[in-house]
């Protein structure tokens, strides 16, 4: 009888310990919430982190890939070809002539090739009575002996003339397009300019002061 006792008593000792070890176990963890919002690696929202990148991208301003207009000159003023000799006074003297000045200032109120070709013949006209004017004067001033040579000079140049006007004017056929009859003009009046400044040339040698036939109130 305590034989069996015992053993029913063992038996309830092992049942309620099964049942304690039973009761002492971990539940598993629920799975994440699939509709919970991802966090980045970095510790922050990855929407904070796209929104940082347009934000900086956006302050910056666009290039252009079209250049800006450049701003128009005051001025476009006419072509002038430059005289250079020996003497750097006559140099001065010639550059700041009031003939050059005058035609700059006409030509760059033309608008038109017709009005470019009427200036250019214009100062053509002028050249060529400082031509007739400096000749006139240096004749006054120079030795018997360079008179002499001076108007053989002046002789074989104007004799010269028709042949190297013609020259000119067939040379500017020959190219054609709208601005030949202007650039035919423009180099007539460059023909006589460099005939009186050769003359001018000369006569500053002996006569420094001297005075241009030109004048604008004329």
């Amino acid at each position: 009888m305590k034989k069996q006792l015992l053993v029913s008593l063992l038996a309830v000792c092992i049942a309620a310990s099964l049942f304690a070890g039973c009761t002492n176990q971990q539940k598993p963890e629920p799975a994440p919430d699939s509709s919970a919002p991802p966090v980045s690696s970095s510790g922050a929202p990855s929407s904070s982190v796209e929104g940082t990148v347009d934000g900086e991208s956006s302050s910056e301003t666009p290039v252009s890939s079209v250049p800006p207009a450049s701003q128009p000159a005051e001025s476009s003023p006419g072509q002038v070809l430059p005289v250079e000799t020996d003497d750097k006074g006559f140099d001065a003297k010639f550059r700041n002539n009031p003939i050059d000045k005058a035609y700059i200032k006409d030509n760059n109120n033309a608008i038109s090739n017709r009005d470019m070709v009427e200036v250019s013949d214009k100062y053509a006209e002028i050249w060529k009575k400082e031509v007739s004017s400096a000749y006139e004067k240096l004749l006054e001033k120079v030795s018997a002996d360079r008179c002499e040579t001076l108007k053989t000079e002046q002789k074989a140049w104007s004799d010269g003339t028709e042949s190297a006007l013609r020259e000119i004017e067939e040379e500017a056929a020959a190219v054609g397009g709208t601005m030949a009859q202007v650039d035919a003009s423009s180099r007539v009046m460059d023909y006589y300019r460099s005939r009186a400044a050769k003359l001018y040339e000369e006569l500053y040698a002996v006569d420094p002061d001297y005075a241009y036939d030109f004048s604008e109130n004329s």
